[in-house]
Formats: C-alpha cells, structure tokens, sequence
C-alpha cells in the first residue's frame, strides 16, 4: 500500500513540475514578445523621426524651388539662351552663364554670337570650343575659327559656314563640359575641341586662387547643380546683397603669382583626371548626338616664352641652396657674356643639387639652343615649361590625355585627333615653337592662327562625309595674305594688336620671366616697323569696303568697320549705318554700346541714352557701357545721375586716366570746380602728358583769376599737343588782356595766335580776333586792324553779337589803345 502510494504521487509532481516549467516559458515568451513589440515601436518611432527630417527639408525646398520658378525668379544657367533678332528665333550668348564658375564680379564672357534655332538648309554648323586661346585672345577677329571658315568657303562657294566660337578667357574643362552638352543638341555637323592651357588655373583647378580645387567630381558636380536651382541662387543673391556689389576687378595672371604648384603636387594629378573626365563627357556628348568631334593637342611657345615661376625642390638644404645660388649665378653671368659652354658647366653643377628649377632648365636650353645643339635643346624647353610652377601653358601630360581620349573614346571613328602640338613643332626652327607663331605663352600671332586653321583643314574636309562628292572640285586653299585681305587685316590692326601686347607684357607675371627684357626690344622693334606701313585713311577706308563687299552677311567684320569708322576714320555717321547691319544679324549689348558711341560722337545722346540703358541692364559691370552711359546722362541733362555712372565706372578702373577725365569734365560742367580741379590733377598724377586736362585746368585756374597758373597749365597743353587751338586761342588771350600779368609786351601772345591762325589759313574768326588783341598789345595797331576786320567778315550773320565786341575792340585799336578784359 506505501509503495504504491508512492510510486502514483510521482507522475503527479512530474506534471505539475511540467506544468510549472510551462507556464515560466510562457511568461519569457511574452515578455519577449512584449518586449520586441514595444522595440519595433520604437524603431518605427525613430524611422518616422528620420525620415521627417529628411522629408520636410526636401518638401520645403521643392516647393519652394516651385514657387521661385513660377515666379520667374532666378537666371538661366545654360551656356546659350532663346533669343530673337530681326524676327528669327535664335540662340544667343547667356551672360549670366560663368557665374556659376566665378564670381559674377569677374565672371568671363563669350564673344556675341546669334545662330538660329532652325539651322538653314545647306549651311555647315561647326562649334569651337576653348579658352583664351581658341577664342583668338588678344584679337577675336582673328581666331583660327574664323580663318577656317576663309578657307572652307573659297574651297565650297556653294555651301554657307556657320562656326560659333565659344571660347571663354580663363577657362576650362568644367565649363567646356556644360557648353558641349548644350550645343552638341543644336544641330552641329563638327565640334572643335582646343582646350587644356587654363586646366590647372581655371575653375576648380589645383592652382586658382578663386575657385579651388576639389578633389571629389561629385562634388563639383554638386556645387555646379546647386548653383543651378532657383533656391541655390536665391542663396547667392542674398549673400551678394549682403555684401554688396563689390569692386572686385579681374585681375588676369598677376592674380596667381601666389598660388604655384609643383609638377609631383598630388592635386595637379587630380587636376589631370578632373580633365580627363570632364573631355569624357564632352567626347559622349557629340557621340550621343552622332557629332563629329575633333580633339587637337596643345601647341604653346617653348623658345620665346621663359617659365613664369620656379620652386626649389622640397627638403633642400640651407648649405645645398647657397651651393646652388652659386652656380646658378655663375651661369647666368658666363650666359650673358655669351660663354655658353662655361655656363652650361654651372647650371649642369646647380642641376645636380636640385633639377626642378624651372628657369634653370630653360637656361639651359637657351645655352644649347646657341651652340646648336639643337634636340637637346628642345628636351630642356619642355622640361622647363613642365616644371613652371604656374601653370598657364598646356603641359606634357595634358597633350598626353588628349590623345589617350582621342584613341578610347573615338575607337569607332567619331572622334578625330588632330596633332596641333606636333603641327606647330615642324612649321618651327628645328621643331620648338617660338614667336613666330606666338604672341607671348600660348596666344597665337595671325601666323599662329593661319597654320592652325591650315591644321584643322584637311580633318574638317574628311569628318563631313558631304564634302566628298565636292573636294574634286575644290582647289588649293587660299595663301595667307589672299586670307588675311579678306578678314581685311591692315597694319592699323596689326599696329592696334602689338599696342594691346606692349600693355600686357608690361605686367607681371610677364615682367617676371628670365627673357622679358629681351623680349619687350624686340616687340618694339616690331612696332615701329609696323607704324611705318599704316595705311593712310583712305587706303583703310578701301581696304574694309572691299572686305564687306565680298562677304556682307559678315556682321564680325562690320562691327570691326564700325570702329575704325569711329576712331580711324572720323564718320560716326557710317558706323552707325553698318552698326544697324550688324543688329539685323546679333543683338548684344556691346554691339549697342558701340552703336551708342557712334551716337553720342554725332550729338545725339537722346538717342544713344534707351540703348544703353538695355546694354547696361544685360552687363552692369561693362565699364565702357556704364561709361557711355555717364556721357549720355550728362549730355541729356541727368548730371547728377551721371556723376553717379561716372563714380561706378572708375569703382572698376580707378587708374584709367580718360575715365577720370571724363568725370572731372561732368564735375567741372555741373559748377563743381574744385573737385574738378582735384580729379584733373589725379588724371595727370596717372599720365603727365595728357593735353586735355591741362588744358581744362588751364581753364578753371582762369575762373579763378588765378592766371599764372592758367598760362602754365596751357603753355604746358600746346608744349604737348601743338595743334591744340582751343589752349592756343585761350592762352594768347590771356597773355594779351589779362592786367595781372603786366608787364607783358605781347610778343607772346602774337606769337602763339599767328601759329593758331596759321593753322587754319586765317579763315577761322575767333582766332583772327585774338590775334588783333595780341597785336594790339605788341603796338602793331595796324596789324590788329587789319585781322579784327578780316574777323568781323568771317563771321555769319547769326553771330551778331560777336560782330559787336569786336567791332567795339576795333575802335580801340584805331585810336591806338590794347583792349585790356
């Protein structure tokens, strides 16, 4: 009975044990189950969190992106915008389109240009795409585009050209890249690419001091899509208004004196790869379009061009410095006394201390180059242009990418490479480029321009598969003087150009290089070789009605016509009529800037004011706009709204001496004499030798009945401009009447008024009476007499009343009295 009641009680504590066991598991279950619900609540409470933060930003800027846009608020950023001229739709320059590169206050631009939308049936679309060089800085009359298109419509009269150049000064690939995916939708037959000078100093690259480098595409990428949106430039219009419009003037290539880079700089790598995506790009751009695309390798000057900057080597030692500064000088010395061999001795010795000084290299080859050894030579001049620290000229291995693109991505034909570099290298002097190819680093001469239309030639002829059936009937292209006659190139413009280089290679970095002095002789020589075969008037006159006449839908060299009409020529009237020929073709502010000009030269700043007013709310920082624009205010009676423009204008160019002139003349004419005479004496602190504002100072000094120092200032006006009748007139006069400089017995001032009436041949009327004034004064009572009446029957019946004055001094005369004022 005990067992038994033993052995049945243990399956009864074996289940409650179970049981037990279960319901424990059950409770972990729960409260683990509990427990991932109250997790995964949280977790979607820290989701929802999240994704609100990044949610409502998002939804606010879109709407706000929205609401700018349906507000017409922001600007395009495209490279070319929708226009009209003369009732056509067309593309035209964007001159807003750099600001998402710069700065607007030195923001770059293309040249005008207009092209229509729907291109014409049997015209050839071709697009240029570059920097300074491809755009023909210093003269874009002259770039290698426009000389091609000479060349391609003597071979095929049938078929209309139409090449766009769209090179901007201070460029590079990661604008390039936006212009090309633009036009390579705008029915091109060729894009041209000449791009690499500017890759390292332009936007983004390892050496600008502006816009630096980054070492993430994607993140130019991004900042350049930024920039792009409505919301992006209501950020950089509030910045701006914050700061307010700033004086900021581009300052060309001083401004990188202080940002150099080594050639074994990690970031000139990346700048390297920066432009090898970014020709990428362009290259599948035009094949996604199936355009044609010519990539051209770089020349640039290697012989006449010295680096502009040299570093020594990291590490170098104070003792190795001192050691090499020695041999370097010594080379220099035994270079300049024309040992060249001893020179080469030294800077072989420096070279062994630290060989990545860029000007040694060049001296170096300079010495080779005279003792002619000649191949060595021209490995020392491109090891010296690889090694300058700044960068403006297209290195080895820019050409190196150039070609490696032009052989991947133009595998299956549509890209053709065309050997530049290499072209220049055999038109040269044992193969190293040199001045006469160049202006200064890498802008071509009009000799430069030719050959590399010349280039270009044949690759342009077998990229356009329509040429084929025509190039039977083609002959040879023209020679270059029968090009340049037709782009009517004078020796006025070529004087105009070698003026325009004297002013550059005046400034640093120029006067910085090894060969500056050497150089600027030289410059000069050409110069005055130049100025002895300027045409006469006429012959220029000549020259441009012939141009026009073989090619009149050529609104370029109108628009240069124009300005020779105004300056050259003296017949604002003309350059009027050709400027309204040019407005049938583009309508850009410069162009009515200068039509405006030609305006206010004929009187008419009623007319000049509307235009430019529409030129200046298209470029506010144009400086000889808003200078046109002061003169037309003044001459309109807006004064203080003038001195206003004037103000602004010299904001952007302080030392411009006839800018200044012109304001000081806008104060003087308001009543404002004193500070007329401050800003006149600044004009001649900028250029002792400016005529007019001794002349003007000469003038108030006379209204301040300070006349010692008014004779001065005109003494010294016609010591400077002989023909200046205006001071000779007011300076005889004052010697001749004024009581202050008694004694004064006239020989003076008969001396100054017989040279003026001279000039004229004795029939200008005003004169003649100075001169019977100064006569008088000398005692020659028959001479003053005798001019006074002449006078008096010069002058028209309108001018009674100074018929009258004289009249009365003549009276005097004859009772033998001088007319004291």
């Amino acid at each position: 009975m005990q067992g038994g009641t033993r052995s049945g009680r243990r399956p009864a504590l074996v289940r409650l044990r179970t049981r037990l066991t279960g319901f424990r598991r059950l409770l972990r279950t729960a409260a683990t189950r509990s427990h991932a619900v109250v997790s995964t609540h949280r977790g979607r409470q820290w989701l929802f969190r999240i994704v609100t933060a990044i949610a409502a930003p998002v939804l606010f800027f879109g709407l706000l992106e929205v609401g700018l846009r349906l507000f017409g608020y922001g600007r395009p950023t495209s490279f070319a915008i929708p226009g009209e001229v003369n009732g056509r739709p067309v593309y035209t320059r964007n001159p807003q389109f750099t600001w998402h590169f710069f700065s607007r206050e030195i923001a770059r631009l293309a040249r005008p240009f207009a092209y229509r939308v729907e291109k014409s049936a049997g015209t050839v679309r071709i697009f240029v795409l570059g920097a300074s060089a491809a755009m023909g800085d210093p003269d874009p009359l002259y770039n290698f585009g426009r000389l091609l298109r000479v060349l391609l419509r003597d071979r095929y009269p049938q078929v209309t050209f139409e090449i766009i150049n769209t090179g901007i000064v201070a460029t590079n690939s990661h604008v390039v890249r936006e212009t090309a995916l633009q036009v390579a939708g705008h029915d091109p037959d060729l894009v041209i690419v000449y791009l690499g000078n500017n890759e390292v100093v332009g936007p983004f690259g390892a050496g600008n001091p502006v816009v630096p480098l980054s070492n993430s595409m994607a993140v130019i990428r991004a900042r350049l899509a930024l920039k792009k949106t409505r919301v992006g430039q209501l950020i950089e219009d509030a910045v701006h208004a914050v700061r307010g419009d700033s004086n900021a003037n581009w300052l060309g290539m001083r401004q990188f004196l202080e940002h150099q880079v080594r050639h074994d700089d990690a970031n000139l790598q990346r700048a390297y790869d920066h432009f090898r995506t970014n020709l990428e790009a362009v290259a599948e751009a035009c094949r996604g379009r199936q355009v044609p695309l010519m990539l051209c390798t770089i020349a640039v000057n290697l012989r006449d061009s010295a680096p502009f900057a040299s570093l020594h080597r990291p590490g170098l030692t104070a003792d190795e410095l001192d050691r090499w500064t020695a041999h370097f000088e010594q080379g220099v010395g035994q270079q300049e006394s024309e040992r060249f061999g001893e020179a080469l001795r030294h800077y072989e010795a420096a070279a062994a201390i630290d060989d990545a000084f860029a000007e040694l290299h060049y001296r170096v080859a300079r010495c080779r180059w005279k003792l002619r050894e000649f191949d060595e030579a021209r490995s020392s001049f491109v090891r010296a242009r690889d090694l300058d620290t700044l960068r403006f000229r297209a290195d080895t291995r820019i050409n190196d990418v150039i070609c490696e693109i032009a052989g991947e991505v133009g595998a299956d034909g549509s890209v053709r490479l065309v050997d530049a570099a290499a072209a220049f290298g055999q038109a040269s002097p044992h193969g190293v480029p040199g001045e006469e190819l160049f202006f200064e680093h890498v802008h071509f001469n009009l000799a430069g321009s030719d050959l590399l239309a010349r280039t270009v030639l044949p690759a342009v002829e077998e990229l356009l598969p329509a040429f084929a059936a025509l190039r039977a009937d083609a002959g040879e292209p023209p020679g270059h003087d029968e090009v340049f006659r037709r782009v009517a190139l004078t020796h006025v413009d070529r004087m105009l150009l070698l003026q325009e280089m004297t002013r550059r290679l005046a400034k640093a970095p120029f006067t910085h290089q090894a060969d500056h002095e050497a150089r600027d002789h030289r410059l000069q020589d050409r110069v005055t070789t130049t100025l002895r075969r300027v045409e006469t008037p006429p012959q220029l006159l000549a020259v441009y009605r012939k141009a026009v006449e073989l090619d009149p839908d050529n609104w370029l060299l109108r628009d240069r016509f124009a300005i020779h009409l105004k300056q050259q020529l003296g017949d604002p009237a003309e350059a009027e009529r050709q400027l309204g020929v040019v407005l049938q073709h583009v309508r850009a502010p410069e162009i009515l800037d200068s039509l405006a000009d030609a305006l206010l030269l004929q009187e008419r700043p009623g007319e000049a004011l509307p235009l430019l007013r529409e030129a200046a709310s298209d470029l506010p920082r144009h400086l000889t706009i808003r200078w046109n624009l002061a003169r037309a205010l003044l001459g309109t009676g807006h004064r203080e709204e003038a001195i206003a423009e004037f103000r602004r204008a010299l904001g952007r160019a302080p030392a411009m001496p006839d800018l200044r002139f012109d304001y000081a003349d806008a104060l003087r004419r308001v009543g404002r004499s004193v500070e007329a005479i401050e800003q006149f004496e600044l004009v001649l602190r900028l250029t002792p030798g400016h005529a007019g504002a001794h002349r003007a100072l000469g003038h108030l000094r006379e209204i301040q009945k300070r006349f010692d120092l008014a004779v001065a200032h005109y003494e010294q006006a016609l010591a400077l401009d002989p023909r200046d009748l205006a001071s000779a007139n007011n300076l005889s006069w004052l010697l001749a009447t004024c009581p202050d400089l008694l004694p004064n017995d006239g020989r003076r001032a008969v001396e100054v008024a017989e040279g003026a009436c001279r000039a004229t041949e004795h029939r200008n009327p005003r004169l003649l009476d100075t001169l019977a004034v100064a006569c008088a004064r000398a005692g020659q009572f028959e001479r003053a007499i005798k001019n006074a009446g002449r006078a008096i029957s010069l002058l028209g019946p309108e001018e009674t009343e100074l018929a009258q004055r004289i009249r009365g001094r003549l009276k005097l005369f004859e009772q033998g009295e001088a007319y004291e004022q």
